[in-house]
């Protein structure tokens, strides 16, 4: 009943200035280019971007749809960003995913003016669904049906007011039993 969802990962490097092997990364580059960071995980996720995506692959999605399908992950002492796409498809998942790269890297240089962003790793196809599995649901819902049950029998418990015995009979009505007739079922022995 629950349909698979499969999560594919690209990652992107950001850098300020593109430098030569011979030439040193000072630290305000670094730092400027850590702060850029963010501002290209909000720009990953812009309208402009995904709307070319969308156009780009042709997808059946919206943008709203899209952007609920993308992630981004940019931790705050690296200059990588991660891109997260989850689909029902695999392949769709790793073809989203790449694409954003693509066009977010045209976009961050033109829009943000950052010299050099790289692609370090392509999407890769996911090969098995991510997110909880039947197995994990089939436990929620047990535990689900327990507490429910629980529930049941203690409401039932406290609203029966029905007087079962005698030790019932002395506590609600306040009167003293005599007597008790056992109950024999129907059942008549010689």
């Amino acid at each position: 009943m629950v349909t698979p969802m499969y999560s594919s990962e690209a990652k992107i490097y950001v850098k300020n200035q593109a430098t030569s092997q011979d030439q040193k990364i000072s630290t305000a580059e670094l730092q400027i280019s850590t702060l850029l960071t963010q501002d290209c995980s909000e720009l990953i996720l812009d309208r402009a971007v995904l709307d070319e995506v969308n156009r780009q692959l042709n997808l059946p999605y919206g943008y709203s749809q899209l952007r609920r399908n993308v992630s981004v992950v940019a931790n705050e002492d690296t200059r990588f960003i991660r891109i997260i796409v989850t689909t029902d498809d695999a392949m769709t998942s790793k073809r989203i995913a790449d694409k954003i790269c693509d066009v977010s890297k045209e976009k961050i240089v033109e829009l943000l003016g950052i010299d050099w962003v790289k692609v370090i790793d392509g999407a890769s196809m996911p090969a098995s669904p991510s997110g909880k599995s039947a197995l994990q649901y089939a436990a929620y819902g047990f535990i689900a049906a327990v507490i429910i049950c629980a529930g049941y029998i203690a409401i039932m418990y406290y609203k029966n007011d029905k007087i079962s015995g005698a030790e019932d009979a002395e506590q609600i009505l306040g009167l003293c039993t005599l007597a008790t007739i056992p109950y024999n079922n129907g059942k008549n022995h010689r």
